[in-house]
């Protein structure tokens, strides 16, 4: 008679809320049910009646497939073996004990208090408990090797695979619940490290020409979540401070939209715990990037001074916090010639310098607003080129703020076409060449006409001497 007793055997490694575990393979000499139970060790103690078979016991959870609780005996027909199954704890010792109802035969196995000293961190895995394991929202394996003295009582490991939702310091339970075991729960003194998952900064914020709208209008960052999925992060602005003379964020001065012109600083914030940045100087759920909306400028006319430049720096409603102005003495300023050039300005807020900028200004050409009227007078039949037209004329130009300007000396082309030497009254145009003259702009010219009076010749009558009349009565 062989009676088995290979109840199912629950032995969990818990994080921190007794997540349960599997056990790994066992080792191949274990003891099994299917063995020949007199090849089975020897129990602690038995007792065996006169001229009766002894009875077998086995405990062993080596094989986890085949090992557990084992009882064997051959007796009279319809005897049976009774079980005395006390469990252990991590205090108190147990034991497993048959008995047959018929003959009295039994066996009994101590099964010895399950403390910390049976396990043992494996060191393929003390790094998850010392220098700490990413947020990769997949299961984190950590294993326990098993004294040998536990293994027919525990196995040989304990294999843990735990899915970690969020980052932290996590205590590690040990808990075995079998046939043997009364839900022991063991607290071991590694922990484990889940750090949030680093992603990469690469986001940046440029500076712009005040517009009257804000830095973050139209901005997005984002990073890439374990799953490869795109999550925006939140963006947020604030004034910057002076520290050691360099600017650097003031978190205590939180900006809703940074519209007027002025340094800011902006943020990028992760609010999933669960990942962080990475930059050059460290983890960060939040960075900041300091960015500029620079004054915007009006436009200038070649020639031009720097007092006529005008600073724009905000609104009624989005008042620049600073104080900007424009150096005077500045070198990097030319209006010589259209395109592009600077100004410097500086900056302060409160009596705090916060330093100088240059900003970029347009240098245009001056519209001209009209040109020289040109009249000439000759006699009927004169030739084109005797007409003495001039070879330059004299035009008024915008100046600049309501005021005109008189260009003189601008070379004039005229042109024949269409003259008629023998019409009265017409009109020859011309073409201004402002190849020396950058200050005046090619762009609606008004038109360069010359008018034109050919006359009749003065005819005299001849003087007649010596002449008289004879009238007929």
């Amino acid at each position: 008679m062989r009676k088995t007793k290979n109840l199912s055997r629950v032995m969990s490694m818990i994080l921190a809320f007794c997540l349960s575990v599997a056990l790994l393979p066992a080792q191949a000499f274990a003891a099994t049910t299917d063995d020949d139970p007199a090849t089975w060790p020897a129990p602690d103690s038995h007792y065996t009646a006169p001229d009766k078979n002894p009875v077998y016991l086995m405990v062993d959870f080596t094989d986890e497939d085949n090992g557990g609780v084992a009882a064997a005996h051959r007796c009279l027909s319809g005897a049976e073996l009774n079980p005395d199954i006390v469990k252990a704890t991590a205090s108190a010792g147990g034991r497993v004990k048959y008995t047959c109802d018929t003959c009295g035969s039994w066996a009994q196995i101590n099964v010895p208090a399950l403390t910390l000293s049976a396990f043992t961190l494996d060191p393929a895995y003390l790094s998850a408990t010392t220098t700490g394991v990413e947020y990769s929202g997949n299961a984190y394996t950590v294993v326990y090797n098993v004294a040998p003295a536990f293994h027919r009582y525990v196995g040989t490991t304990l294999d843990n695979h735990v899915s970690v939702t969020a980052p932290g310091s996590y205590g590690i339970i040990i808990t075995v619940d079998s046939a043997i075991y009364d839900n022991v729960e063991l607290r071991t003194a590694e922990r484990l490290l889940v750090y949030p998952k680093a992603v990469p900064w690469t986001a940046e914020f440029d500076s712009k020409i005040y517009d009257g709208n804000s830095l973050l209008d139209g901005k997005t960052v984002t990073y890439l979540d374990v799953n490869g999925v795109s999550v925006p992060a939140a963006l947020s602005a604030c004034q910057v401070k002076v520290e050691g003379g360099e600017l650097t964020v003031d978190t205590a001065a939180p900006v809703t939209r940074p519209v007027a012109a002025g340094p800011y600083a902006i943020g990028a914030t992760i609010t999933d715990d669960n990942y962080v940045w990475q930059t050059e100087d460290g983890k960060y759920n939040t960075v900041y990037s300091l960015a500029w909306i620079f004054p915007a400028t009006n436009t200038i006319y070649v020639g031009d001074t720097v007092q006529a430049v005008r600073l724009t720096t905000g609104s009624s409603v989005y008042a620049s916090p600073y104080t900007w102005t424009i150096d005077p003495s500045y070198a990097g300023f030319n209006s010589n010639k259209p395109g592009s050039t600077e100004v410097q300005a500086v900056i302060t807020k409160g009596g705090t310098s916060f330093g100088r900028v240059t900003i970029p200004v347009t240098v245009v050409p001056r519209p001209i607003l009209s040109v020289e009227e040109v009249v000439r007078t000759a006699p009927m039949g004169t030739a084109f080129n005797k007409l003495g037209l001039p070879t330059s004329v004299s035009v008024v130009a915008e100046g600049g703020t309501g005021n005109a300007q008189t260009v003189t000396g601008v070379p004039v082309t005229w042109s024949s076409t269409g003259y008629d030497p023998y019409a009265l009254t017409q009109t020859v145009r011309g073409t201004l060449n402002l190849s020396r003259f950058p200050q005046l702009s090619g762009d609606n010219i008004p038109a360069v006409t010359a008018t034109i009076n050919l006359t009749y010749g003065t005819v005299e009558a001849p003087t007649v001497s010596d002449y008289a009349k004879t009238y007929d009565c």
